[in-house]
């Protein structure tokens, strides 16, 4: 979940936080994509958020339907003038590692833009990618999201690095990021599945939605949306078509949202706007 807001949508943001706390300890979606096996995100969970006050990480491998003082340390970070903040609950991918380092989001040191840090929902080829970068000796140690995080960290543009780990079919089932660069206030997300509109229950477990609500834009995983919404707390709920780039970049005057397509036809029927599927709830 990416959130971007202001200081008085902090009440709404409560009621936000909970849900997104009961969708992490129930999650249909998840349920049904594993045949029944699995149905909480129970591997950890974290945030980065940036505010004018700094920025600010948490990881905890308590799940965050189990940590109500970390959920309160969140709402305290998001206490200031504005804030962009990434926040993930963690289910690990069969065979990745679980400890506190693989929690994410997966913060790395880039030589073009500082610290940047990663949130991930789906799965790259992790070995792939660690050919790529040569450091094919840290595969047992950290998850998939930390060398897709290094891979794009070295690059100088965000955006066409994401394009070409997608080119490049680096993408095992899907890329829904938030790629986060504290130095420059900016929040990059995007939304990409390999199965295009071809497997309905992935199609709905990777859906991502745009929330407008109060002061405050969230973009948010389906489980979150189609299950625990709170009620009243938003104006409108926007479906994002798979193979979208969205970035976020914080301005003197507010924020400020570039969308862009990240490749122009994605599985059968895909849409190329957001606009044509939107959708008032």
């Amino acid at each position: 979940m990416i959130i971007v807001g202001e200081h008085s949508s902090l009440p709404k943001i409560h009621d936000y936080i909970d849900s997104f706390a009961d969708s992490a300890k129930t999650d249909p979606y998840l349920e049904a994509v594993t045949h029944g096996m699995v149905h909480s995100h129970d591997d950890g969970w974290g945030y980065l958020v940036i505010s004018p006050s700094g920025r600010t990480v948490y990881k905890s491998l308590q799940p965050v339907y189990n940590d109500k003082r970390g959920r309160r340390y969140l709402e305290e970070a998001l206490d200031d003038e504005w804030f962009i903040a990434i926040v993930h609950a963690r289910k690990a991918g069969l065979g990745q590692p679980k400890s506190l380092e693989n929690v994410h989001p997966m913060c790395v040191h880039s030589p073009t833009y500082g610290l940047l840090c990663v949130s991930h929902n789906g799965t790259v080829y992790k070995d792939r990618i660690a050919r790529i970068l040569g450091i094919e000796s840290m595969e047992k140690r950290l998850n998939d999201t930390f060398f897709l995080a290094r891979l794009i960290a070295g690059s100088s543009n965000v955006e066409e690095s994401v394009k070409r780990v997608i080119e490049s079919k680096l993408v095992k089932t899907a890329m829904n990021t938030g790629i986060a660069i504290p130095d420059q206030k900016t929040a990059d997300i995007t939304v990409y599945n390999v199965f295009g509109y071809s497997s309905k229950i992935r199609e709905k477990y990777y859906r991502f939605y745009r929330i407008e609500g109060k002061g405050f834009t969230a973009y948010s995983s389906s489980t979150l949306v189609d299950y625990y919404k709170p009620e009243g707390s938003y104006s409108k709920i926007t479906v994002i078509p798979t193979g979208s780039y969205i970035e976020i970049r914080r301005l003197n005057m507010g924020f400020n949202e570039r969308i862009d397509m990240l490749m122009e036809t994605i599985g059968a029927g895909s849409q190329s706007r957001m606009a044509d599927i939107d959708k008032d709830m």
